[in-house]
């Protein structure tokens, strides 16, 4: 549940920024909201994992490059 809260906020902020459109854009390809938003929280347990693991801040920059992947 906090993933979906997570991801909602950032979305509404659209931050960090471009997450809005990245969202908008894997909606349209997967055609299912819930879908769309669990492949994101995928990404985004990825990047606090990683960010966890080397004891540093997460990386927007890899993470929004782990969103625009999910577009390929």
């Amino acid at each position: 549940m906090g993933l979906h809260l997570s991801l909602h906020e950032q979305i509404s902020t659209d931050r960090p920024a471009g997450i809005r459109d990245v969202y908008q854009q894997l909606l349209q390809k997967v055609g299912d909201s819930h879908k769309a938003e669990h492949e994101m929280m995928e990404a985004l347990a990825e990047a606090l994992w990683q960010a966890q693991r080397d004891n540093q801040p997460p990386s927007e920059t890899r993470y929004l490059e782990a969103l625009q992947a999910l577009l390929n």
